[in-house]
């Protein structure tokens, strides 16, 4: 695929993403509604989008073992790298909590939407397949951070097992998953109203991810946030290749770990971090940055990998 194919497939997510903010700095759609717009997501678009995304084509347990494999080898290496530059660096306990969020968590709402442009509908199902795999894995992770290093200012401990339990991505993972290897599908009217629901999911989350950049956090900590974009952007996607490598994964499990780990930081790291007491202004910066930068990023790690 040439870099133009690359940059017109992934053109249109990131006009979206402006779309959002142009609508949020405007003024255009009240300030009120992004909160609800983000709840909507969560709970009713994004898990029909990630059910009709697993079947979207076939998808075997060994190609989500594959997966599940570089993924975490490629997080865990991410991780005590952070730790040797936490020491290294002297970085402080609350900013080093927004710092391993930053490098480590994905954007679902964008590597969705990517990986069906770039991948196909057997890419696509292991797209989907991803957050069983990334959302219990990434968000354990993080709470155990902000525990040793945060401060809890705001709030309590969530209780993780029945956090992730009421998850409704891991649900929809888990009825997406188990819809593929019946073959039984949805049937009449569920599959079209779920696919109406997973298209809308596109559009609306992206939306909301361009709502919530804010330009104005760049003056935290110019040069971490530097620092944490080049290991986010560059650093991660190649870890996932050469794990691929490494442990012999097929090309679309590698593609996979490669794309969902070089998409920009999730927004919901800003929740977590203000509720858990970590540092919020950087993590919100951290968000800011990361999905600029992949606009650059993004076309680049998807044409050295296609």
């Amino acid at each position: 695929m040439s870099m133009l194919d690359i940059v017109l497939s992934l053109g249109p997510i990131f006009l979206v993403i402006a779309l959002g903010q142009g609508l949020r700095r405007t003024g255009v759609i009240g300030a009120a509604f992004w909160p609800e717009l983000d709840r909507l997501n969560y709970y009713v678009l994004f898990p029909a989008m990630i059910v009709t995304a697993i079947n979207a084509g076939p998808l075997t347990a060994a190609a989500l073992g594959r997966l599940s494999l570089v993924a975490i080898a490629a997080i865990a290496a991410g991780y005590a790298l952070l730790e040797l530059l936490r020491l290294l660096a002297r970085i402080e306990g609350r900013a080093f909590t927004s710092v391993v969020q930053g490098m480590l968590r994905w954007n679902g709402f964008i590597a969705v939407p990517m990986m069906s442009a770039l991948l196909g509908e057997e890419g696509l199902a292991l797209a989907g397949a991803t957050f069983l795999v990334l959302v219990p894995v990434l968000n354990v992770l993080s709470v155990l951070v902000l525990l040793r290093y945060g401060q809890a200012a705001e709030g309590k401990a969530p209780d993780l097992l029945p956090s992730l339990a009421r998850n409704p991505l891991i649900w929809a993972c888990l009825v997406g998953l188990a819809l593929n290897w019946s073959g039984l599908g949805l049937p009449a009217p569920l599959g079209p109203t779920a696919d109406v629901l997973g298209q809308a999911a596109v559009a609306c989350g992206l939306l909301a991810v361009g709502a919530a950049l804010d330009a104005q956090v760049f003056r935290t900590a110019p040069g971490l946030i530097l620092a944490v974009c080049g290991l986010k952007l560059a650093l991660m996607p190649l870890l996932a290749f050469g794990f691929g490598r490494l442990l012999g994964a097929d090309g679309l499990a590698t593609s996979v770990a490669v794309l969902a780990l070089a998409t920009p930081t999730a927004t919901s790291s800003y929740t977590l971090a203000r509720l858990l007491g970590g540092d919020a202004p950087l993590m919100a910066a951290l968000i800011t940055a990361t999905t600029v930068g992949s606009a650059l990023s993004l076309p680049l790690v998807a044409w050295f990998l296609l």
